[in-house]
């Protein structure tokens, strides 16, 4: 479980930020224009909120921390009620695409919730977004960035795997995926 850790044992977010804090910027209304969150919209997973990005401990690439930012994140998955009771904190590091060529660790912070109905057979669930499915490790896009590689530029899936930083068997599993959609 080295993907997920509880948030007081995680580090800090860098020091210097190359995006600036995103905190306080939620929507603002100019001139008949609304400007979202940039650094959110430019990071592009809807439901998730960038609260910090900066450069990774060890020039490892770009670090960035994100909370849920979704109304529906909140729904327990089995009985559909809505909880705010936090059990824990905890933060999940799913594999991402890469910006311009530069590794980006993504560390998203989320609560585990108690179930609030007692009807229900689950007492605890984590905030869930439909862009990132549950115990998700490698992100949607980059598992279709490595079945594109294949199919269009025709490298074998360990090269795919290999650009990408994830293992054969993603790329390969992507790849097919892809194949049997096209096949279909």
């Amino acid at each position: 479980m080295a993907a997920v850790r509880r948030a007081s044992q995680t580090r800090k977010p860098a020091a210097s930020t190359i995006l600036g804090p995103t905190t306080d910027i939620k929507i603002k209304r100019a001139a008949g224009i609304v400007f979202h969150d940039t650094a959110s919209a430019l990071f592009g997973v809807p439901g998730l909120r960038v609260t910090d990005a900066g450069p990774a401990p060890g020039d490892a690439g770009t670090e960035v921390r994100a909370v849920t930012d979704c109304g529906s994140a909140a729904a327990c998955p089995d009985c559909g009620t809505e909880s705010s009771q936090v059990h824990e904190t905890i933060v999940t590091c799913p594999k991402d695409v890469r910006m311009a060529g530069v590794p980006v660790a993504l560390n998203w912070v989320k609560k585990r919730l108690k179930c609030v109905n007692a009807e229900c057979g689950r007492r605890t669930f984590t905030e869930r977004v439909p862009a990132v499915p549950p115990g998700c490790r490698v992100l949607p896009r980059l598992k279709e960035q490595c079945a594109g590689e294949v199919a269009d530029r025709g490298i074998t899936p360990a090269e795919a795997a290999r650009h990408a930083g994830v293992s054969r068997p993603v790329a390969q599993d992507a790849f097919t995926a892809r194949a049997e959609q096209m096949l279909d």
